[in-house]
């Protein structure tokens, strides 16, 4: 499931999951082609890996029958380089 918004964390660490996630170690990288759009080129993309364990909060309506949910998260993020306008960044869970 990819991340939409940016959940609270209550376990092992407290906070937001983009901020979570950034503070995690880089545990590899990978090379993507992200293909032509809206007037630009098709390109090659140096993307950081990241994951780890966490528990996120269930929404607000739910946190009475659902409880956290345990699950493990995954960041793919290209690094920003100068010039760079918008990097690739994707959320999984």
């Amino acid at each position: 499931m990819r991340a939409a918004q940016n959940r609270s964390v209550c376990e092992p660490e407290v906070g937001r999951l983009w901020e979570v996630m950034g503070r995690q170690a880089v545990c590899g990288q990978l090379q993507v082609v992200v293909s032509a759009r809206k007037g630009k080129p098709k390109r090659q993309a140096l993307v950081t890996v990241r994951f780890a364990p966490v528990s996120l909060k269930a929404p607000q309506h739910l946190r009475k029958t659902m409880g956290d949910m345990p699950l493990y998260a995954v960041l793919v993020q290209e690094e920003l380089r100068p010039g760079m306008s918008a990097p690739l960044c994707a959320g999984f869970f």
